[in-house]
């Protein structure tokens, strides 16, 4: 039962590392998980290894017990696959919990987006900027911008350039808005 086991979770690992791998571009696998956006590119993965690896506890346990008379190792070998899954329940959670509480992009996209913003020349300075994301491709982002000029079209001119700017470079910022400020409100 082991074996079939073994066999019909190593198909789903296997499936599971394939769709993976696309995700990583690079990175390893612990840092995959935790800049993935999208649980079930590393759900599968990491379900059907606690799995495999329970199997392998599981084996030898009962193996341990059978063969060598340890009767403990059945039990203890249970124990062990109740704290893999715990532990792998706990990662899970933990990243998804990130995503429902409304997580940002990472820091150095946030400074990469600011450089965009302030390089703009309507806008003389750049304030706060939010981001959250709304699904594993779609991200909200929040600027706070002060702009040279209180006219509208050049407010607008520059909301155009720059939105263009973010999106050309990050895709995934699909809706971005603006809070801001003239020169001269500000100096009020």
């Amino acid at each position: 039962m082991l074996a079939a086991s073994a066999v019909l979770e190593g198909v789903s690992w296997f499936l599971g590392w394939r769709a993976f791998r696309r995700e990583r571009r690079g990175r390893g696998v612990v840092e995959t998980v935790i800049v993935s956006k999208d649980p079930t590119t590393f759900a599968v993965l990491l379900e059907d290894s606690a799995a495999l690896a329970g199997i392998v506890l599981a084996f030898a346990g009962v193996w341990a017990s059978a063969s060598l008379g340890i009767e403990w190792a059945d039990g203890a070998a249970s124990i062990l696959i109740g704290v893999l899954l715990c532990g792998v329940a706990g990662v899970m959670v933990n990243e998804s919990r990130k995503l429902i509480v409304g997580e940002g992009v990472e820091s150095r996209t946030l400074h990469a987006i600011r450089d965009i913003v302030a390089a703009d020349p309507s806008i003389v300075h750049v304030g706060e900027l939010l981001t959250m994301y709304l699904g594993p491709d779609e991200v909200m982002l929040v600027v706070e911008a002060r702009f040279r000029s209180g006219d509208t079209i050049d407010v607008r001119g520059a909301v155009t350039r720059v939105k263009e700017a973010v999106q050309d470079k990050y895709p995934r910022i699909r809706r971005i808005f603006f809070d801001s400020a003239s020169l001269e409100a500000s100096q009020d």
